[in-house]
């Protein structure tokens, strides 16, 4: 057996400690109770005979007084008492505690992704907006909802949604924005509506029944002046339209971006046809309204479209293919 002092391994039968000297039959008379060790978290033993703390699975000690504890140096400790304490110990490693931690600030992420994606996406539809009294907004009948946002309202521009729309709301208002004199170069679907006035200004009107919400934009005729088209270094390939009228948007050494006026439909379609010639022919994609191909020798992109209202798009850009 081992003697209940100081852990000496001593005969069974024996009556004193050959280590310590403790009278061994007397010492496990003395009355115990339990505390919990500082160090480890197990159940001390306190001797009130010898006034000592004594922790059996870290080896701790502590002196009793009267004012409290007072802390003594800790025991060494055996191999089974070790294990005792690994065992009762939670599990600290500094790899599943940092694992630990990553696993927690990813979920906080994509929580807080979600809640803001959410906000983001799901719009205040019971919101109420305030008809304009001036701007574009004054050209254009007033939906039939009261519910919406209006994004802007200046001279040459006007953007709102109409929320708590039916698609009957919808095709009356197409039909208001008819009568109002919005008919030239009209594309009428059943869920968009696109024309112009005769003073060119553009109307685009949309409807997304799985929302239940209509889009209205309003556009300015675009101011064109006399441009050059071989002053456009990224127009180097392309051939100068008819019309030297338009509106360079943007420019660089290997992009552009031109609007040009006093192009008919018809005219429109000789242009395309002149720029498959000159070489925008590799990958084309051709409707109606749009042509789109890359030039056959090297990776300039064309875009053309004719926008209605004399109106032609040209845009180039630089994209690498494999």
């Amino acid at each position: 057996m081992q003697c209940p002092k100081c852990s000496q391994y001593i005969p069974d039968d024996a009556r004193f400690c050959p280590a310590c000297g403790i009278d061994v039959k007397e010492y496990n008379k003395t009355e115990l109770k339990e505390l919990k060790c500082k160090s480890c978290g197990g159940n001390m033993q306190i001797d009130f005979e010898h006034h000592v703390l004594v922790c059996p699975y870290c080896g701790a000690t502590e002196v009793l007084v009267k004012n409290g504890h007072m802390l003594l140096k800790k025991q060494p400790e055996t191999k089974e008492k070790q294990q005792t304490i690994q065992q009762a110990k939670p599990d600290r490693h500094p790899l599943k505690v940092a694992l630990r931690l990553i696993a927690f600030v990813i979920v906080f992420i994509v929580v807080v992704s979600f809640i803001i994606g959410f906000a983001a996406t799901h719009k205040n539809k019971h919101v109420q907006y305030e008809w304009p009294s001036s701007g574009l907004s004054t050209m254009l009948p007033k939906p039939a909802s009261d519910y919406g946002e209006v994004y802007y309202d200046y001279n040459d521009a006007f953007s709102m949604d109409v929320y708590k729309s039916s698609v009957d709301e919808y095709r009356a208002y197409v039909d208001d924005c008819i009568a109002s004199g919005f008919t030239i170069d009209a594309k009428n679907e059943d869920t968009s509506y696109e024309a112009y006035n005769e003073e060119g200004y553009s109307l685009r009107v949309y409807f997304y029944s799985y929302d239940d919400e209509m889009y209205i934009n309003l556009q300015a005729p675009i101011k064109m002046s006399t441009i050059n088209w071989s002053y456009i270094d990224a127009f180097a390939l392309l051939p100068a339209p008819e019309s030297d009228q338009g509106k360079i948007d943007w420019e660089y050494s290997d992009s552009a971006l031109v609007h040009v006026g006093n192009t008919t439909k018809e005219a429109y379609d000789t242009y395309v046809q002149a720029c498959k010639e000159a070489g925008f022919d590799r990958d084309m994609v051709k409707g109606n309204d749009y042509y789109y191909a890359y030039h056959r020798d090297c990776d300039q992109y064309l875009s053309l479209n004719y926008e209605g209202f004399d109106t032609m798009r040209v845009d180039v850009s630089t994209y690498e293919t494999e």
